[in-house]
């Protein structure tokens, strides 16, 4: 159960409105388990309240992920603070987490977009099941040679685990890394992942889809324990090429293929180090700046 109050600032300028908004959030999760995977999780009720200051505007743009259509492009800031208390059957603690995200956009320079997010939990002086999460977004300016026209997008991420569960674990497939990999044997508690793209959108058409092709290259660091640095080891990676058709006026408006090459797999697994696959969903997304509910910083 939550609640959730908007507060618009007071503005002085005659016949401006100001876009900010300060948001005030509560929430309270009862989670019960039947059966308790291990001594580390324990029947609880979280109490979390949070206050956070949004600020948002739209630009307009084509060919980010639309074939031509017009897109909205949202920018701003968005800053918030959340505090809790957990009582649960065995131990009770305190929860603390803090995030900020600002995006801008440039016709000149394209899209930029960066989040930093840290949260834990306090237990008798000692913070526990902590998580720092950075995220940042670039998406180039649109060049164009006639009807023919490119953007690079660049996305890059780290989830840094701090005195987490040992059941508590990262992978690094599909949208957690990288594209196409899937393994349940490769895990850590700090990640980091690096993904390009090159998308080349061409007037090619057939029966109302649109063509474009695009390369990729994707790269994720992993590794186990508190204080280790997932740069120690050699990163997992993925290159490929593959297209997406597109029509604008069906629900399932996008269809892509994608052939990925993979260099380093782990052992005992049955991954081929070449996978065609296809998917319906977009690598890529913008972030809005709409405050959501209350809640603890995610580890997934």
């Amino acid at each position: 159960m939550w609640l959730g109050r908007a507060l618009q600032p007071k503005s002085y300028n005659l016949g401006y409105e100001s876009r900010g908004r300060i948001i005030l959030g509560a929430r309270v999760i009862n989670t019960n388990y039947k059966t308790t995977p291990t001594d580390n999780f324990q029947d609880n009720t979280l109490m979390l309240g949070s206050v956070g200051y949004s600020i948002r505007k739209y630009y307009k743009d084509r060919y980010i992920f639309g074939f031509g259509r017009t897109e909205d492009i949202p920018v701003g800031t968005l800053f918030s603070i959340t505090g809790g208390y957990q009582e649960g059957d065995i131990w009770d603690r305190t929860y603390l987490g803090t995030s900020l995200s600002v995006a801008k956009y440039g016709s000149h320079f394209g899209y930029l977009f960066g989040r930093a997010g840290y949260g834990t939990y306090i237990r008798d002086d000692r913070w526990e099941q902590g998580v720092l999460d950075l995220e940042g977004l670039y998406i180039s300016k649109l060049s164009e040679w006639g009807n023919w026209k490119l953007r690079h997008y660049l996305l890059g991420r780290g989830t840094i685990g701090i005195n987490r569960y040992p059941e508590e674990l990262l992978f690094i497939n599909d949208e957690s890394g990288i594209r196409g990999f899937r393994s349940d044997i490769v895990r850590g508690t700090r990640r980091v992942s690096v993904n390009y793209e090159a998308n080349l959108y061409t007037p090619l058409s057939l029966l109302g889809f649109r063509l474009a092709t695009f390369i990729f290259a994707d790269a994720a660091w992993l590794s186990t324990g508190n204080k280790s640095s997932p740069f120690r080891d050699k990163p997992y990676r993925s290159y490929g090429i593959g297209f997406r058709l597109r029509n604008e006026f069906l629900s399932f408006s996008t269809i892509q293929f994608t052939l990925g090459y993979y260099p380093q797999l782990p052992l005992n697994t049955n991954m081929q180090d070449f996978k065609l696959f296809k998917s319906s969903s977009q690598y890529y997304d913008f972030r809005d700046f709409q405050f959501t509910r209350p809640g603890v910083a995610e580890f997934y």
